[in-house]
């Protein structure tokens, strides 16, 4: 729950100053940190291999 609310206002700014989208990139196997970034309005778009076949996860929050 501090994490969301350590998110939340990134995304406030992120509205204020007009942008209308914004990516994060975790572990696809980092479900706590999958978890809160849908809570926070963040949804996957793609996997990838970054570093020695390690799945990332692509997730992107769109301004309402």
């Amino acid at each position: 729950i501090e994490l969301v609310r350590d998110v939340k206002p990134m995304i406030a700014e992120l509205e204020r100053r007009g942008c209308a989208t914004a990516k994060v990139v975790t572990a696809a196997s980092n479900e706590p940190a999958l978890r809160l970034y849908e809570r926070c309005g963040f949804a996957p778009q793609q996997q990838f291999s970054l570093h020695d076949n390690i799945r990332s996860e692509v997730l992107v929050w769109a301004s309402s």
